[in-house]
């Protein structure tokens, strides 16, 4: 799920990402921005699966996380601890205080790996 503009949803499908995607929700497409509840939802069924059943993996900007909670998601705040700079780009900061996160994106499979055991 991404807000975006117009000009990402005409070129997603020639990046080399949209293959590795089951599901994409765009703001700009569904005519929403996060943290409408309409967006998890509309991911939710595109994946086939109850929001509950769902990982929500963000940094926190355009209050997706509070958003994602609401609609029974599970948050997952990715720092970027890396790259501390990264929190200033961030439009809209999120202050839902997540049960989980991740310093980096590469910390993700081992996560879901965990909730799966």
């Amino acid at each position: 799920m991404s807000d975006c503009s117009s000009e990402v949803v005409e070129a997603w499908a020639s990046t080399p990402y949209a293959t590795r995607f089951d599901a994409v929700v765009m703001s700009w497409s569904e005519g929403l921005r996060k943290p409408d509840p309409r967006l998890y939802a509309t991911a939710a069924d595109r994946l086939g699966v109850a929001p509950s059943e769902c990982w929500y993996v963000g940094d926190g900007g355009g209050r997706e996380l509070s958003g994602a909670h609401a609609a029974t998601m599970r948050p997952v705040l990715v720092t970027n601890a890396r790259t501390p700079a990264a929190a200033g780009h961030r439009a809209d900061p999120d202050d839902y205080p997540p049960e989980c996160s991740i310093a980096e994106l590469g910390e993700l499979l081992a996560l879901v790996g965990q909730a799966s055991e």
